[in-house]
C-alpha cells in the first residue's frame, strides 16, 4: 500500500511540474497581433486588443418595396441576396391587405386554394408559410417587416377577401427569389 501511495505522490508531483511552474502573470500572446498577413507584417491592432477603433459591420439588409393597391401586389425588385430583407410595406387601396411569404417551386397563380379562392396551406404542395401578417395592413397605412431569408423561391400574397373576392384570385400575388 505505501509503495502504491509513494507512486501516487511521484506521479502528481511530476504532473504539477509539467503543466505549473510559470510564475509569470503575462497571457499568451494574442494571435490578431502576431499572426503574419503574409507579407511578413503584423496586423494593426484593433479595439478589442487596445488598439485603435474599429468600425463596426452592419449586417446586410436589403430593403423591399412592397405596394398593395386593390387588385396589385408589386414590389420594387423580384430578386435579392440572401440575409435580412425589411419589407417595407404600403398599402394604397381602399381596403386592408395582409402578406404572406411563402416558400415554394410552384408558380405564383398555382399556390393550392379554397373554395373562396384564398390560398390554403393545407392544399398539397402549397409550401412553407415563411411569414404570415395578421391582422391586415389596413387603407392608407404602412408597416415594415423584417425577416431573414435563406435562398431560394418565393411567393408573396395578399389573402384577404374583400367585397366576396379573395385578393389572391384576383392576381395579388408575384414571385420573388432569394439567391
Amino acid at each position: 500500500m505505501r509503495v502504491l501511495l509513494a507512486l501516487l505522490l511521484v506521479f502528481g508531483a511530476s504532473l504539477f511540474l509539467a503543466c505549473g511552474g510559470d510564475d509569470d502573470d503575462t497571457e499568451a500572446p494574442d494571435a490578431t497581433t502576431t499572426a503574419a498577413d503574409g507579407n511578413g507584417d503584423t496586423p494593426e491592432p484593433t479595439a478589442a486588443d487596445g488598439g485603435e477603433d474599429t468600425p463596426t459591420e452592419e449586417p446586410d439588409v436589403t430593403d423591399v418595396a412592397v405596394t398593395f393597391t386593390d387588385g396589385t401586389l408589386t414590389l420594387d425588385t423580384d430578386t435579392v441576396p440572401a440575409g435580412t430583407i425589411h419589407f417595407n410595406i404600403s398599402n394604397e387601396g381602399e381596403f386592408p391587405h395582409t402578406l404572406i411569404i411563402i416558400k415554394t417551386d410552384l408558380a405564383p397563380d398555382e399556390l393550392p386554394t379554397n373554395a373562396q379562392g384564398q390560398y390554403d396551406p393545407a392544399g398539397s404542395s402549397g409550401g412553407e408559410v415563411i411569414y404570415s401578417q395578421t391582422p391586415g395592413i389596413s387603407a392608407g397605412s404602412m408597416d415594415l417587416l423584417g425577416d431573414d431569408l435563406d435562398p431560394g423561391n418565393y411567393v408573396l400574397i395578399s389573402n384577404v377577401v374583400n367585397d366576396g373576392v379573395a385578393d389572391y384570385e384576383s392576381g395579388m400575388y408575384t414571385a420573388f427569389t432569394v439567391e
